[in-house]
Protein backbone atom coordinates (compact mmCIF):
# COMPACT_ATOMS: atom_id res chain seq x y z
CA UNK A 1 0.00 0.00 0.00
CA UNK A 2 1.03 3.40 -0.82
CA UNK A 3 -0.26 6.46 0.45
CA UNK A 4 1.00 9.70 -0.87
CA UNK A 5 2.22 12.76 1.02
CA UNK A 6 -0.99 14.89 0.38
CA UNK A 7 -3.34 12.22 1.58
CA UNK A 8 -1.34 11.73 4.70
CA UNK A 9 -1.64 15.21 4.99
CA UNK A 10 -5.39 15.40 4.31
CA UNK A 11 -6.19 12.04 6.67
CA UNK A 12 -4.31 14.34 9.60
CA UNK A 13 -6.19 17.56 8.95
CA UNK A 14 -9.17 15.97 9.05
CA UNK A 15 -8.34 13.64 12.05
CA UNK A 16 -7.13 16.60 13.88
CA UNK A 17 -10.18 18.67 13.32
CA UNK A 18 -12.29 16.30 13.82
CA UNK A 19 -14.12 16.54 10.70
CA UNK A 20 -15.64 13.16 9.76
CA UNK A 21 -15.76 11.18 5.94
CA UNK A 22 -18.79 9.45 5.20
CA UNK A 23 -18.70 6.13 7.10
CA UNK A 24 -17.79 3.24 4.55
CA UNK A 25 -19.69 0.79 3.89
CA UNK A 26 -18.28 -2.74 4.68
CA UNK A 27 -19.59 -5.91 3.42
CA UNK A 28 -17.47 -8.32 4.17
CA UNK A 29 -19.55 -10.12 6.74
CA UNK A 30 -22.46 -10.40 4.47
CA UNK A 31 -21.66 -11.18 0.49
CA UNK A 32 -17.93 -11.15 0.55
CA UNK A 33 -16.63 -13.89 -2.38
CA UNK A 34 -15.80 -16.95 -1.33
CA UNK A 35 -14.08 -19.45 -3.63
CA UNK A 36 -15.21 -22.78 -2.35
CA UNK A 37 -12.30 -25.52 -3.68
CA UNK A 38 -13.84 -28.79 -4.19
CA UNK A 39 -11.86 -31.97 -3.79
CA UNK A 40 -12.78 -34.68 -5.91
CA UNK A 41 -12.01 -37.60 -4.05
CA UNK A 42 -12.83 -39.81 -6.83
CA UNK A 43 -10.22 -38.17 -8.78
CA UNK A 44 -8.30 -35.16 -10.09
CA UNK A 45 -4.56 -34.58 -9.55
CA UNK A 46 -2.85 -31.83 -7.20
CA UNK A 47 -1.90 -28.52 -9.25
CA UNK A 48 1.73 -28.14 -9.83
CA UNK A 49 3.82 -24.78 -9.40
CA UNK A 50 6.86 -24.30 -11.26
CA UNK A 51 8.78 -21.54 -10.63
CA UNK A 52 12.53 -20.90 -12.84
CA UNK A 53 14.65 -18.05 -10.92
CA UNK A 54 17.01 -15.81 -13.43
CA UNK A 55 19.95 -17.33 -13.30
CA UNK A 56 19.09 -20.32 -11.56
CA UNK A 57 19.75 -18.44 -8.51
CA UNK A 58 18.50 -19.86 -5.31
CA UNK A 59 16.46 -17.83 -2.26
CA UNK A 60 18.67 -17.68 0.50
CA UNK A 61 17.16 -14.78 2.02
CA UNK A 62 14.02 -12.86 3.16
CA UNK A 63 15.09 -9.59 2.70
CA UNK A 64 15.42 -8.96 -1.27
CA UNK A 65 13.15 -10.55 -4.36
CA UNK A 66 14.73 -12.39 -7.15
CA UNK A 67 13.06 -12.51 -10.31
CA UNK A 68 11.93 -15.48 -12.25
CA UNK A 69 9.06 -17.39 -14.33
CA UNK A 70 6.08 -18.64 -13.18
CA UNK A 71 3.82 -21.23 -14.21
CA UNK A 72 0.89 -23.41 -12.95
CA UNK A 73 0.16 -26.38 -14.84
CA UNK A 74 -3.58 -27.19 -13.22
CA UNK A 75 -4.25 -30.66 -14.75
CA UNK A 76 -7.84 -29.60 -15.66
CA UNK A 77 -9.10 -28.58 -12.29
CA UNK A 78 -7.55 -25.10 -12.37
CA UNK A 79 -6.49 -23.16 -15.21
CA UNK A 80 -2.84 -22.93 -16.60
CA UNK A 81 -1.10 -19.80 -16.33
CA UNK A 82 2.24 -18.19 -16.99
CA UNK A 83 4.14 -14.83 -16.43
CA UNK A 84 6.82 -13.54 -14.54
CA UNK A 85 7.23 -13.28 -10.87
CA UNK A 86 9.65 -12.08 -8.43
CA UNK A 87 10.31 -14.58 -5.11
CA UNK A 88 12.14 -14.08 -2.11
CA UNK A 89 11.84 -16.49 1.58
CA UNK A 90 8.83 -15.70 4.47
CA UNK A 91 8.64 -16.58 7.82
CA UNK A 92 9.98 -16.24 10.99
CA UNK A 93 10.67 -19.91 13.25
CA UNK A 94 9.90 -21.55 9.87
CA UNK A 95 12.59 -19.98 7.91
CA UNK A 96 15.06 -22.35 9.95
CA UNK A 97 13.51 -25.76 8.28
CA UNK A 98 15.14 -26.82 5.74
CA UNK A 99 12.32 -26.52 3.58
CA UNK A 100 11.32 -22.69 3.12
CA UNK A 101 8.37 -20.86 2.75
CA UNK A 102 8.37 -18.31 0.14
CA UNK A 103 6.72 -14.61 -0.71
CA UNK A 104 5.56 -14.16 -4.28
CA UNK A 105 5.15 -10.43 -5.83
CA UNK A 106 3.55 -10.18 -9.09
CA UNK A 107 4.12 -7.06 -11.45
CA UNK A 108 0.60 -6.75 -11.51
CA UNK A 109 -2.81 -8.01 -10.30
CA UNK A 110 -3.46 -11.80 -11.26
CA UNK A 111 -6.35 -14.09 -10.71
CA UNK A 112 -5.13 -17.54 -9.79
CA UNK A 113 -6.83 -20.41 -9.15
CA UNK A 114 -10.02 -18.82 -8.62
CA UNK A 115 -9.10 -16.22 -6.27
CA UNK A 116 -9.56 -12.77 -6.43
CA UNK A 117 -6.86 -10.92 -8.26
CA UNK A 118 -3.60 -9.67 -6.19
CA UNK A 119 -0.07 -8.74 -6.41
CA UNK A 120 0.99 -10.67 -3.36
CA UNK A 121 0.76 -14.19 -2.43
CA UNK A 122 2.44 -16.78 -0.13
CA UNK A 123 3.85 -20.38 -0.83
CA UNK A 124 3.60 -21.89 2.68
CA UNK A 125 5.90 -25.31 3.44
CA UNK A 126 4.04 -26.48 6.61
CA UNK A 127 7.88 -28.08 7.59
CA UNK A 128 6.93 -29.92 11.12
CA UNK A 129 6.22 -33.24 10.77
CA UNK A 130 2.42 -33.63 10.75
CA UNK A 131 1.54 -30.48 9.95
CA UNK A 132 0.46 -30.53 6.08
CA UNK A 133 -3.27 -30.12 6.62
CA UNK A 134 -3.53 -27.66 10.43
CA UNK A 135 -3.64 -24.42 8.18
CA UNK A 136 -5.81 -25.75 5.77
CA UNK A 137 -8.13 -27.09 8.66
CA UNK A 138 -8.53 -23.82 10.56
CA UNK A 139 -8.94 -21.86 7.68
CA UNK A 140 -11.89 -23.99 6.73
CA UNK A 141 -13.43 -23.27 10.03
CA UNK A 142 -12.97 -19.67 9.17
CA UNK A 143 -14.82 -19.84 5.94
CA UNK A 144 -18.03 -21.86 7.80
CA UNK A 145 -17.77 -19.58 10.21
CA UNK A 146 -17.72 -16.40 7.90
CA UNK A 147 -14.38 -14.71 9.69
CA UNK A 148 -13.92 -11.46 7.71
CA UNK A 149 -12.01 -12.42 4.79
CA UNK A 150 -10.18 -15.68 5.65
CA UNK A 151 -7.82 -16.81 3.25
CA UNK A 152 -7.62 -19.93 0.43
CA UNK A 153 -5.72 -22.84 0.59
CA UNK A 154 -5.16 -24.63 -2.79
CA UNK A 155 -2.56 -27.59 -1.83
CA UNK A 156 0.19 -27.45 -4.47
CA UNK A 157 3.40 -29.51 -5.77
CA UNK A 158 6.01 -27.10 -5.79
CA UNK A 159 9.33 -27.17 -8.32
CA UNK A 160 11.72 -24.47 -7.80
CA UNK A 161 14.45 -24.44 -10.97
CA UNK A 162 13.11 -28.05 -11.96
CA UNK A 163 13.89 -29.40 -8.61
CA UNK A 164 11.14 -30.99 -6.49
CA UNK A 165 10.54 -28.92 -3.18
CA UNK A 166 7.27 -30.49 -1.76
CA UNK A 167 3.47 -30.52 -1.05
CA UNK A 168 2.78 -26.59 -0.16
CA UNK A 169 -0.48 -24.33 0.46
CA UNK A 170 -0.67 -21.74 -2.12
CA UNK A 171 -2.45 -18.67 -0.09
CA UNK A 172 -3.03 -15.21 -0.05
CA UNK A 173 -0.87 -12.82 1.56
CA UNK A 174 -2.29 -11.16 4.98
CA UNK A 175 -2.57 -7.57 4.18
CA UNK A 176 -4.78 -4.24 2.92
CA UNK A 177 -5.27 -5.79 -0.87
CA UNK A 178 -8.37 -6.89 -3.29
CA UNK A 179 -6.89 -9.95 -1.74
CA UNK A 180 -6.71 -10.17 1.19
CA UNK A 181 -8.94 -7.50 3.74
CA UNK A 182 -10.18 -5.64 0.76
CA UNK A 183 -11.45 -2.12 1.89
CA UNK A 184 -10.06 1.56 1.01
CA UNK A 185 -6.54 1.48 1.26
CA UNK A 186 -5.96 5.05 1.65
CA UNK A 187 -7.61 5.81 5.08
CA UNK A 188 -7.12 2.15 6.36
CA UNK A 189 -4.47 0.62 8.91
CA UNK A 190 -3.18 -3.16 10.05
CA UNK A 191 -1.76 -4.20 12.85
CA UNK A 192 -0.01 -7.09 13.83
CA UNK A 193 0.40 -8.18 17.42
CA UNK A 194 4.01 -10.25 17.25
CA UNK A 195 6.71 -11.14 19.91
CA UNK A 196 8.94 -11.10 17.15
CA UNK A 197 8.52 -7.50 17.21
CA UNK A 198 10.69 -6.89 14.08
CA UNK A 199 8.70 -3.82 11.95
CA UNK A 200 10.29 -0.76 11.02
CA UNK A 201 7.57 0.95 13.21
CA UNK A 202 6.34 -0.38 16.30
CA UNK A 203 5.18 0.20 20.10
CA UNK A 204 4.35 -1.48 23.04
CA UNK A 205 0.99 -1.08 24.44
CA UNK A 206 -0.01 1.17 27.84
CA UNK A 207 -1.83 -1.40 29.40
CA UNK A 208 -1.26 -4.97 28.74
CA UNK A 209 2.15 -4.17 27.18
CA UNK A 210 1.25 -6.09 23.61
CA UNK A 211 3.94 -5.96 20.99
CA UNK A 212 1.86 -4.32 18.07
CA UNK A 213 3.63 -3.72 14.65
CA UNK A 214 2.47 -1.49 12.33
CA UNK A 215 1.89 -3.75 9.21
CA UNK A 216 -0.12 -1.20 6.78
CA UNK A 217 0.35 1.65 5.26
CA UNK A 218 4.54 1.12 5.19
CA UNK A 219 5.45 4.37 6.62
CA UNK A 220 9.02 4.41 5.63
CA UNK A 221 8.03 4.79 2.01
CA UNK A 222 7.59 8.27 2.96
CA UNK A 223 11.15 8.96 3.15
CA UNK A 224 12.24 6.96 0.15
CA UNK A 225 14.16 8.97 -2.45
CA UNK A 226 14.45 12.03 0.04
CA UNK A 227 16.61 10.90 3.28
CA UNK A 228 18.16 7.30 3.71
CA UNK A 229 16.42 4.86 6.14
CA UNK A 230 19.40 4.63 8.48
CA UNK A 231 19.46 8.71 9.00
CA UNK A 232 15.21 8.61 9.17
CA UNK A 233 15.37 5.65 11.50
CA UNK A 234 17.69 7.12 14.15
CA UNK A 235 14.68 9.14 14.72
CA UNK A 236 12.50 6.81 15.07
CA UNK A 237 11.72 4.51 18.38
CA UNK A 238 8.64 3.64 20.73
CA UNK A 239 7.78 6.99 21.36
CA UNK A 240 8.69 8.97 18.36
CA UNK A 241 9.74 12.12 18.82
CA UNK A 242 7.96 15.57 18.29
CA UNK A 243 10.25 16.85 15.49
CA UNK A 244 13.08 15.89 13.90
CA UNK A 245 16.05 18.43 14.15
CA UNK A 246 17.06 19.88 10.81
CA UNK A 247 20.75 20.57 12.20
CA UNK A 248 20.71 16.42 11.37
CA UNK A 249 19.43 16.62 8.27
CA UNK A 250 21.11 16.95 4.69
CA UNK A 251 21.88 20.67 3.57
CA UNK A 252 19.96 21.20 0.69
CA UNK A 253 16.92 22.64 -0.13
CA UNK A 254 15.47 19.07 0.01
CA UNK A 255 15.25 19.95 3.83
CA UNK A 256 11.72 21.21 3.89
CA UNK A 257 10.18 18.28 2.13
CA UNK A 258 12.26 16.21 4.59
CA UNK A 259 10.90 17.66 7.73
CA UNK A 260 7.30 17.30 6.05
CA UNK A 261 7.73 13.39 5.52
CA UNK A 262 8.85 12.72 8.76
CA UNK A 263 6.79 14.88 10.76
CA UNK A 264 3.85 13.31 8.47
CA UNK A 265 5.37 9.84 9.64
CA UNK A 266 5.15 10.70 13.03
CA UNK A 267 1.73 12.18 12.84
CA UNK A 268 0.14 9.01 11.75
CA UNK A 269 2.30 6.50 13.95
CA UNK A 270 1.07 8.45 17.15
CA UNK A 271 -2.55 8.54 15.90
CA UNK A 272 -2.17 4.89 15.62
CA UNK A 273 -0.57 4.60 19.16
CA UNK A 274 -3.35 6.22 20.59
CA UNK A 275 -6.26 4.68 19.21
CA UNK A 276 -4.90 1.34 19.65
CA UNK A 277 -4.33 2.09 23.66
CA UNK A 278 -7.92 3.12 23.59
CA UNK A 279 -8.56 -0.29 22.52
CA UNK A 280 -6.42 -1.73 25.10
CA UNK A 281 -7.51 -0.06 27.85
CA UNK A 282 -11.38 -0.81 27.32
CA UNK A 283 -10.65 -4.01 27.01
CA UNK A 284 -8.13 -4.53 29.75
CA UNK A 285 -10.59 -2.16 31.90
CA UNK A 286 -14.12 -3.90 31.28
CA UNK A 287 -15.40 -1.13 29.37
CA UNK A 288 -17.89 -0.82 26.35
CA UNK A 289 -15.92 -2.98 23.71
CA UNK A 290 -18.90 -1.95 21.03
CA UNK A 291 -17.28 1.94 21.08
CA UNK A 292 -13.82 0.72 19.82
CA UNK A 293 -14.36 -2.78 18.51
CA UNK A 294 -16.26 -4.80 15.93
CA UNK A 295 -18.13 -7.56 18.33
CA UNK A 296 -19.41 -9.58 15.91
CA UNK A 297 -15.63 -10.25 14.11
CA UNK A 298 -13.85 -10.64 17.59
CA UNK A 299 -16.42 -13.71 18.25
CA UNK A 300 -15.77 -15.69 15.35
CA UNK A 301 -11.78 -15.02 15.42
CA UNK A 302 -11.84 -16.63 19.08
CA UNK A 303 -14.04 -18.80 18.31
CA UNK A 304 -11.46 -20.46 15.71
CA UNK A 305 -8.69 -20.00 17.87
CA UNK A 306 -10.43 -21.64 21.03
CA UNK A 307 -11.56 -24.79 18.92
CA UNK A 308 -8.15 -25.03 17.45
CA UNK A 309 -6.58 -24.58 20.58
CA UNK A 310 -4.11 -21.85 19.23
CA UNK A 311 -1.98 -20.44 22.08
CA UNK A 312 -0.11 -18.31 19.59
CA UNK A 313 -2.63 -15.49 19.96
CA UNK A 314 -1.21 -15.38 24.40
CA UNK A 315 2.38 -14.88 22.71
CA UNK A 316 0.85 -13.24 20.57
CA UNK A 317 2.63 -14.04 17.25
CA UNK A 318 0.46 -13.70 13.92
CA UNK A 319 -2.46 -12.17 15.54
CA UNK A 320 -3.66 -9.56 12.96
CA UNK A 321 -6.37 -6.22 13.07
CA UNK A 322 -7.04 -3.56 11.17
CA UNK A 323 -9.43 -0.76 10.90
CA UNK A 324 -11.02 0.75 8.08
CA UNK A 325 -10.94 4.63 8.51
CA UNK A 326 -8.39 6.19 10.54
CA UNK A 327 -10.15 9.70 10.89
CA UNK A 328 -13.06 8.47 12.06
CA UNK A 329 -13.98 7.85 15.00
CA UNK A 330 -17.13 5.33 14.87
CA UNK A 331 -14.04 3.23 12.81
CA UNK A 332 -13.76 0.06 14.76
CA UNK A 333 -10.84 -2.66 14.95
CA UNK A 334 -11.57 -5.46 13.21
CA UNK A 335 -9.57 -8.83 14.73
CA UNK A 336 -8.03 -10.97 11.52
CA UNK A 337 -7.73 -12.28 9.59
CA UNK A 338 -6.88 -15.74 11.50
CA UNK A 339 -3.06 -16.97 10.46
CA UNK A 340 -0.97 -19.12 11.12
CA UNK A 341 -2.03 -22.59 13.23
CA UNK A 342 1.67 -24.48 13.29
CA UNK A 343 1.38 -24.77 17.51
CA UNK A 344 -2.63 -25.21 17.50
CA UNK A 345 -4.58 -28.50 17.25
CA UNK A 346 -2.76 -29.54 20.51
CA UNK A 347 0.54 -29.76 19.57
CA UNK A 348 2.92 -31.03 22.31
CA UNK A 349 5.82 -33.23 22.49
CA UNK A 350 6.46 -32.72 18.59
CA UNK A 351 3.00 -34.11 18.08
CA UNK A 352 -0.52 -32.98 17.13
CA UNK A 353 -3.52 -33.54 18.26
CA UNK A 354 -2.66 -34.66 21.88
CA UNK A 355 -5.10 -34.73 24.42
CA UNK A 356 -6.01 -31.23 25.56
CA UNK A 357 -9.41 -30.97 24.47
CA UNK A 358 -11.12 -30.40 27.85
CA UNK A 359 -8.68 -27.52 28.34
CA UNK A 360 -9.09 -23.67 28.29
CA UNK A 361 -7.14 -21.97 25.33
CA UNK A 362 -6.94 -18.59 26.37
CA UNK A 363 -6.12 -18.79 29.99
CA UNK A 364 -4.08 -15.76 31.99
CA UNK A 365 -0.22 -15.84 32.54
CA UNK A 366 3.02 -13.95 31.61
CA UNK A 367 2.73 -13.58 28.37
CA UNK A 368 0.75 -9.72 27.17
CA UNK A 369 -1.73 -11.70 25.22
CA UNK A 370 -2.88 -13.24 27.84
CA UNK A 371 -4.10 -10.54 30.06
CA UNK A 372 -5.54 -8.71 26.68
CA UNK A 373 -7.47 -11.73 25.39
CA UNK A 374 -8.60 -13.16 29.04
CA UNK A 375 -9.69 -9.27 29.58
CA UNK A 376 -11.86 -9.59 25.94
CA UNK A 377 -13.30 -13.09 27.27
CA UNK A 378 -14.77 -11.99 30.45
CA UNK A 379 -16.65 -9.41 29.16
CA UNK A 380 -20.43 -10.03 29.09
CA UNK A 381 -20.91 -8.20 26.31
CA UNK A 382 -18.29 -9.70 24.10
CA UNK A 383 -19.86 -13.22 25.87
CA UNK A 384 -23.21 -12.97 24.72
CA UNK A 385 -21.43 -12.02 20.82
CA UNK A 386 -19.34 -15.30 21.49
CA UNK A 387 -22.40 -16.83 22.42
CA UNK A 388 -24.11 -16.12 19.21
CA UNK A 389 -21.66 -17.37 16.67
CA UNK A 390 -21.34 -20.90 18.80
CA UNK A 391 -24.78 -20.72 18.16
CA UNK A 392 -24.62 -19.88 14.72
CA UNK A 393 -21.59 -22.53 14.24
CA UNK A 394 -23.94 -25.57 16.10
CA UNK A 395 -27.27 -24.84 13.93
CA UNK A 396 -25.07 -24.42 10.40
CA UNK A 397 -24.16 -27.94 10.98
CA UNK A 398 -20.67 -26.41 9.97
CA UNK A 399 -18.71 -29.76 12.74
CA UNK A 400 -20.06 -32.18 9.96
CA UNK A 401 -18.84 -30.17 7.21
CA UNK A 402 -15.53 -29.77 8.98
CA UNK A 403 -15.56 -33.58 9.03
CA UNK A 404 -16.46 -33.77 5.67
CA UNK A 405 -13.48 -31.39 4.69
CA UNK A 406 -10.87 -33.16 6.13
CA UNK A 407 -11.63 -36.26 4.66
CA UNK A 408 -12.10 -34.87 1.32
CA UNK A 409 -9.16 -32.98 1.34
CA UNK A 410 -6.91 -35.64 2.40
CA UNK A 411 -8.13 -37.93 -0.45
CA UNK A 412 -6.71 -35.31 -2.86
CA UNK A 413 -3.90 -34.76 -1.34
CA UNK A 414 -3.10 -38.21 -0.12
CA UNK A 415 -0.44 -38.77 -2.75
CA UNK A 416 1.31 -35.82 -2.66
CA UNK A 417 1.76 -35.95 0.71
CA UNK A 418 3.45 -39.24 -0.05
CA UNK A 419 6.06 -37.11 -2.54
CA UNK A 420 6.39 -34.45 -0.01
CA UNK A 421 7.82 -37.71 1.97
CA UNK A 422 9.93 -39.10 0.22
CA UNK A 423 11.70 -35.57 -0.27
CA UNK A 424 11.33 -34.79 3.60
CA UNK A 425 10.92 -37.57 5.60
CA UNK A 426 7.02 -36.23 6.79
CA UNK A 427 6.77 -39.92 7.69
CA UNK A 428 3.62 -39.19 9.14
CA UNK A 429 0.64 -41.93 8.55
CA UNK A 430 -2.00 -39.21 7.73
CA UNK A 431 -4.59 -41.71 6.53
CA UNK A 432 -4.17 -43.31 10.24
CA UNK A 433 -3.74 -39.28 11.41
CA UNK A 434 -7.53 -38.33 9.65
CA UNK A 435 -10.10 -40.00 11.67
CA UNK A 436 -7.74 -39.17 14.55
CA UNK A 437 -7.99 -35.36 13.68
CA UNK A 438 -11.79 -35.85 13.23
CA UNK A 439 -12.06 -37.37 16.33
CA UNK A 440 -9.93 -35.02 18.53
CA UNK A 441 -12.13 -31.92 16.76
CA UNK A 442 -15.05 -33.13 17.00
CA UNK A 443 -14.66 -33.99 21.11
CA UNK A 444 -13.02 -30.22 21.62
CA UNK A 445 -15.97 -28.91 19.65
CA UNK A 446 -18.28 -30.87 21.99
CA UNK A 447 -16.67 -30.06 25.28
CA UNK A 448 -16.59 -26.36 24.34
CA UNK A 449 -20.85 -26.01 23.06
CA UNK A 450 -21.90 -28.21 26.47
CA UNK A 451 -20.15 -25.83 28.75
CA UNK A 452 -21.27 -22.42 26.69
CA UNK A 453 -23.00 -19.97 28.85
CA UNK A 454 -26.58 -19.93 27.39
CA UNK A 455 -27.59 -15.74 26.56
CA UNK A 456 -30.55 -14.39 25.73
CA UNK A 457 -29.71 -12.93 22.56
CA UNK A 458 -32.50 -11.89 20.60
CA UNK A 459 -31.44 -8.31 20.40
CA UNK A 460 -28.23 -9.36 17.89
CA UNK A 461 -30.09 -11.68 15.67
CA UNK A 462 -32.59 -9.49 14.94
CA UNK A 463 -35.43 -11.93 16.62
CA UNK A 464 -38.20 -9.80 16.19
CA UNK A 465 -40.38 -12.41 18.19
CA UNK A 466 -42.28 -10.94 21.26
CA UNK A 467 -39.53 -12.20 24.45
CA UNK A 468 -42.92 -11.93 26.84
CA UNK A 469 -44.35 -14.47 25.40
CA UNK A 470 -41.32 -16.95 25.92
CA UNK A 471 -41.71 -19.48 28.88
CA UNK A 472 -38.07 -21.29 29.38
CA UNK A 473 -39.51 -22.84 32.40
CA UNK A 474 -41.40 -25.73 30.26
CA UNK A 475 -40.93 -27.00 26.75
CA UNK A 476 -37.83 -27.15 24.09
CA UNK A 477 -36.64 -24.03 22.53
CA UNK A 478 -33.41 -23.60 20.16
CA UNK A 479 -30.54 -21.94 21.56
CA UNK A 480 -31.96 -18.64 19.27
CA UNK A 481 -35.80 -19.16 21.70
CA UNK A 482 -37.26 -20.71 19.32
CA UNK A 483 -40.05 -23.21 20.33
CA UNK A 484 -39.30 -27.18 19.11
CA UNK A 485 -42.54 -28.73 18.36
CA UNK A 486 -40.71 -32.06 17.13
CA UNK A 487 -39.24 -33.53 20.33
CA UNK A 488 -38.81 -37.10 19.02
CA UNK A 489 -36.41 -35.75 16.03
CA UNK A 490 -34.05 -33.49 17.56
CA UNK A 491 -31.02 -32.84 15.07
CA UNK A 492 -27.41 -32.62 17.05
CA UNK A 493 -27.50 -29.29 18.51
CA UNK A 494 -27.70 -26.70 21.89
CA UNK A 495 -31.58 -26.66 23.44
CA UNK A 496 -32.93 -25.22 26.47
CA UNK A 497 -35.20 -27.88 27.36
CA UNK A 498 -37.24 -27.19 30.53
CA UNK A 499 -35.40 -24.31 31.78
CA UNK A 500 -31.99 -26.16 31.58
CA UNK A 501 -28.89 -25.87 28.68
CA UNK A 502 -28.67 -29.42 27.10
CA UNK A 503 -26.54 -30.31 24.07
CA UNK A 504 -27.34 -33.40 21.91
CA UNK A 505 -24.85 -34.94 20.37
CA UNK A 506 -24.52 -37.32 17.60
CA UNK A 507 -21.74 -40.00 17.30
CA UNK A 508 -19.15 -39.67 14.41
Amino acid sequence: MQLKLHHLHTIIWVYLTKQIYPILILAFMVGVSQAKAQWPADGGQVPRIDIDIENGYTVTSRNYYLNADFKITGYGLYHDFKNTVQIKGRGNNSWNYSKKSYRLKFNEKVKLFGLKKGKSWVLQANPQHGSLMVNAIAMKIGQLINAPYTNHTIPVELYINGEYQGSYIFTEKIGLGNNSVDIDEELAYMLELDSYYDEDFKFRSAHSGLPVNIKDPDLQEFANGTVSSSVLQSFLNDNCRNSIPSQNLPNSSLTATIISNYNAQNAIFNIIKEQFNRLDSIVCNNGDLSEVLDLDAAARYVLINELVFNREILSPKSTFLWKADITTPDSKFVLGPVWDFDYAFGYVNNEYFSDVTEKKCIVGGIYPGCSFFTALMENKEFQRHYYKVWCEFVENGCIDEVMEFIADYYEFVKESYRHNAQKWGDNTDYATLVPHMQQWIKKRHDHIVSNLTVYDISDIIGDDTENATRDYRTGIYTIYGKRVADKENLQQGLYIINGEKVFIKRQY
